[in-house]
């Protein structure tokens, strides 16, 4: 069915002549961190011409070397830099600016819009979606199937395991994360219960600590967005509010990088993987997964 569907996702996403369609990209730009990732995945450097300076940072990028191999990186999508680039092709998203994505449009500029982040699923369709456009089906399709294969790993490990503890994500600014997220998404295959989407949350909400007294997590997970030591995470641990918490009683808080807990490309997979290997560690004593 998927396969079958692709080429209409694909003209619904693509806005740009057909004969440019049909022609392998060679100046290829991306908007996002999300297409970053794929895109330098997928692609030789010497076709592509600019990708977000986000892909560049270590803290939130899983492909900051690769990024090192590309002449430009744009800390903003302006139309003018883009125009002047004279890209065949332009990666970007449904949340891009919609000012950036009309002019860009208006003119005529060849332009790929993903559209599914939420989800395992939606990302492989993204995966799919990009690999057409670049013409890297091969690539697409084996980039997929080594993310099931990695998925099917901790499934395995995790089957015999009776326990779904329940956890929830939270920062020092209250943020946490309910359902339609990749945190959501991890949850769900790493073997546990997201606290936040049980009770009935969406989205990236902000809550009370009041309301993760109520919740009593067995679990806490937190965001660990710089590689270097930070004391964001010591200071909310150490609120009064929150010692009564099952998880800090049991030692159960974990750190976890945030550019795996909140990627929206094949590398949500990582993400994954050491999910599980927080919330059953048992069962992963003598398994390894794929690095």
């Amino acid at each position: 069915m998927k396969r079958v569907l692709l080429p209409l996702l694909f003209l619904l996403l693509w806005t740009g002549s057909a004969s440019a369609a049909e022609t392998k990209p060679q100046r290829i730009v991306s908007l996002t961190l999300g297409t970053d990732e794929i895109l330098l995945s997928l692609v030789p450097s010497k076709r592509i011409l600019a990708v977000t300076a986000y892909a560049l940072d270590p803290n939130i990028s899983n492909v900051p070397e690769l990024a090192k191999t590309i002449p430009n990186a744009m800390r903003e999508a302006s139309v003018e830099v883009i125009v002047a680039l004279q890209p065949d092709l332009i990666l970007a998203a449904s949340y891009t600016s919609p000012d950036v994505l009309t002019q860009l449009k208006e003119i005529g500029m060849p332009i790929l819009i993903l559209a599914h982040f939420s989800s395992i699923e939606g990302i492989k369709t993204n995966i799919r979606a990009l690999g057409q456009a670049v013409h890297e089906n091969e690539g697409a399709e084996a980039l997929i199937a080594q993310m099931e294969k990695r998925l099917r790993a901790v499934e395995k490990a995790i089957a015999s395991s009776p326990d779904r503890p329940g956890l929830l994500s939270y920062d020092l600014d209250g943020w946490t994360a309910g359902r339609d997220t990749t945190f959501d998404e991890i949850v769900r295959h790493a073997g546990g219960r997201n606290l936040a989407a049980e009770a009935g949350l969406k989205g990236h909400p902000k809550i009370s600590l009041e309301k993760v007294v109520a919740l009593d997590p067995e679990i806490l997970i937190l965001n660990q967005w710089h590689l270097d030591k930070t004391d964001r995470n010591d200071r909310l641990l150490s609120h009064p509010a929150l010692q009564s918490v099952s998880a800090l009683k049991k030692g159960q808080v974990f750190e976890i990088p945030g550019k795996e807990l909140t990627a929206v490309s094949h590398f949500i997979v990582k993400g994954v993987e050491e999910m599980a290997r927080k919330l059953h560690p048992a069962r992963f004593t003598e398994i390894s997964l794929t690095p």
